[in-house]
């Protein structure tokens, strides 16, 4: 059947001028996340003990798009799935 996932990101980032840079890039950011995502398993997806590594991916996915070291971390608030 089909799913429906619902994740709210933070993305830290080493300073002001990373920030700006990577606000600016939002639709991109979002691609790169979707993209993501989407090739993940609904149990990868749902697996609580994965959460951490799905992160690690997320942060390597989204720091992949700017130069090295401006993407600290990526939290999830917010992660639905139904």
């Amino acid at each position: 059947g089909s799913r429906f996932l619902l994740i709210t990101t933070a993305i830290i980032v080493k300073d002001e001028a990373a920030l700006e840079e990577v606000s600016g890039r939002d639709a991109e950011v979002r691609d790169r996340i979707v993209d993501l995502l989407g090739g993940k398993s609904i149990e990868e997806l749902g697996d609580p003990s994965r959460r951490e590594g799905l992160k690690a991916d997320l942060a390597a996915a989204v720091g992949a798009l700017f130069p090295e070291g401006t993407v600290k971390r990526v939290l999830l608030p917010q992660f639905v799935i139904q």
